[in-house]
Parts: structure tokens; C-alpha cells; sequence
């Protein structure tokens, strides 16, 4: 058990690092291509930050097991934002600059919907599958279309070469391949030997584990008054897992849905994407929004193990 739990947290330290890595990769590569804050936040810092998840996801269906598929997923969701988005807004509040509310609102509302809809007859099929990742085109085809890049630069502080981005981007698929592979092995076999269910196992520690780095990169964002960044990261981040993570685990191997998570996970996903929206309504997330939102994910883990 001893030695499960080492190489688990071994796995974690991979999928932090490895998405490290990519995340500033992207953003090195993407300030030399002078792409807007907030598409970073919105587009490669998702992907990055998702990198842990989609891996830990895609190798837990090809391995036939796929409880830990869907609620790696659903966690993962509930996490960003009660408590990566909680904690980032503790630390300091976030303010919205843009219209998040008219803009990005509907299309995260929508993921969340489309993925209950498709989970209605009991299984993610590889046809859902596939328009999951069509409405991800879709997704990013909107974002981009609806932001200009800017005219000037990113700051006075130096910047590294396109060829170091380009580096980190190669190395930090490498790790995050390695410490996928660890983390869901040993997440499987430390639930067979407590006998609990692969489901509570990857709602919480592995959403946790592979969520790390959205932790890090929003609270750092936090701190350094990069708010677009942490919200864009989190938003951006919960579209990708739905529509790049659960349609591509589900092309690779259907993904059966029960009836606890289509009553009771799916649900409480959709209320925390609810309760963000209604959060940047006023266009400022506060510190007191953000304590709610860190015990109302104590509440979710709580309900997950009376149910489960």
C-alpha cells in the first residue's frame, strides 16, 4: 500500500511538471505570436492545464476502465471552480474586464448541458463521441473569431527564444504521459484494496492529482493580477475536458454512464457552471464568493460518498 501510494503521488509530481512544462511552452509561443491575455488563458493554458486529465482519461479507456474515464472528467469540472477559482479569488478578487457574461457564458453553459443530454440512454457512445469533438472545433473557432490580436507586446520583462517554447512544449507531453500511466494504475489498485469504488477514487484523488496544474497556474495568475488568465484558464479549461477529453475517451471506447452520476454527478457539475455565471454577472468574483465556493465543494464530496 505503502509503495501505491508513493508511486501515486510520483504520478502527480509527473502530470504537475509535465504540464508545467507545456503551459509555458504555450504561453512563450503564443507571446511571440502576440495572441491576446485571455485567449492564452482561454485556449493553450487550458489545453495545457488539461493535458493531465485528457491522458489520464484516454489511457483509463483504452484500459477498460472507465469509471475512472467520466469522473476524472466530472471532478476535474467541480474542481476548477470551487476551488481553483475559490482559491485564486481568495487570494485576491477576481475582476472581469470583458463581457464574460454575454460572451463566454452561453458556451460554457452548453458544454455542460450537451454532455447530460448525451448521457441521457446510458452510455457516451463513439458518435457522441464524435460531436463532442466537433463542438469543440466549433468552441474555438468562436473564441479566436471573437477577439482581435493586439498591436503591442507583452511587457519589458525578458522573454525566452521561440526554440526554448518550442522545447518545453516537446517535454511536457513526455511527462505528462509517464505520470498519467502511474496515476491511474496505482489510483485502481489502491481502490481494490479499500474496496472502494473506482468512482469515488476519480472524483476525487485523480481529479485532484491531475487538476494540480490549473491549481498552480490560476493562483500564480491570481497573485500576479493576471485575472484574465485564472478565469479564462478555468472556463476554458471545463469546455476542453467535456468536449476534447470525454468525446475523445468515448471514440476510443464507449463510455457506459450510471445512474448516480446521471442523477446526481452530471447535475451538481452543471450547478457549480450555473453558480459561476451568476458569480460574474456583476463582472467580480469576490472573496466571499470564493470561500462559498470552496465549501460548497466540500458539500459535492461529501454527497459523492454518501451516494457512491
Amino acid at each position: 500500500m505503502v509503495l501505491l501510494i508513493g508511486l501515486l503521488i510520483l504520478g502527480f509530481v509527473f502530470l504537475y511538471f509535465g504540464a508545467e512544462s507545456f503551459v509555458r511552452g504555450g504561453v512563450v509561443v503564443s507571446k511571440h505570436l502576440r495572441i491576446p491575455e485571455y485567449v492564452v488563458g482561454a485556449t493553450i493554458v487550458s489545453i495545457g492545464t488539461s493535458l493531465p486529465e485528457a491522458l489520464t482519461s484516454f489511457y483509463a479507456a483504452l484500459h477498460r476502465v472507465p469509471q475512472i474515464s467520466v469522473s476524472n472528467i466530472v471532478g476535474s469540472n467541480v474542481f476548477n471552480i470551487a476551488v481553483v477559482l475559490g482559491l485564486a479569488s481568495v487570494i485576491s478578487p477576481v475582476v472581469i474586464q470583458r463581457d464574460v457574461f454575454s460572451r463566454d457564458a452561453p458556451p460554457f453553459l452548453m458544454a455542460a448541458i450537451v454532455a447530460i443530454i448525451l448521457g441521457l440512454d446510458g452510455t457516451y457512445s463513439r458518435w457522441d463521441g464524435l460531436l463532442l469533438l466537433v463542438l469543440l472545433v466549433a468552441f474555438v473557432w468562436f473564441l479566436l473569431r471573437e477577439r482581435e490580436l493586439p498591436h503591442g507586446g507583452f511587457g519589458e520583462s525578458p522573454l525566452p527564444s521561440l526554440w526554448m517554447g518550442i522545447g518545453f512544449l516537446i517535454i511536457g507531453p513526455i511527462l505528462l504521459i509517464v505520470g498519467s500511466r502511474l496515476t491511474v494504475r496505482s489510483a485502481v489498485e489502491i481502490a481494490q484494496l479499500l474496496g472502494v469504488s473506482q468512482w469515488i477514487i476519480g472524483v476525487t484523488i485523480v481529479a485532484l492529482g491531475t487538476s494540480l496544474p490549473e491549481v498552480f497556474t490560476s493562483v500564480v495568475a491570481s497573485i500576479r493580477g493576471n485575472n484574465a488568465i485564472a478565469l479564462g484558464n478555468v472556463m476554458g479549461s471545463n469546455v476542453f475536458n467535456l468536449y476534447f477529453i470525454l468525446g475523445g475517451a468515448a471514440v476510443l471506447s464507449p463510455l457506459p454512464v450510471q445512474k448516480t452520476t446521471l442523477f446526481f454527478d452530471l447535475p451538481s457539475m452543471f450547478l457549480f457552471h450555473l453558480i459561476l455565471v451568476f458569480m460574474i454577472y456583476d463582472r467580480r468574483v469576490t472573496r466571499e464568493s470564493g470561500l462559498s465556493l470552496l465549501i460548497a465543494y466540500v458539500a459535492f464530496v461529501l454527497g459523492v460518498l454518501a451516494i457512491h
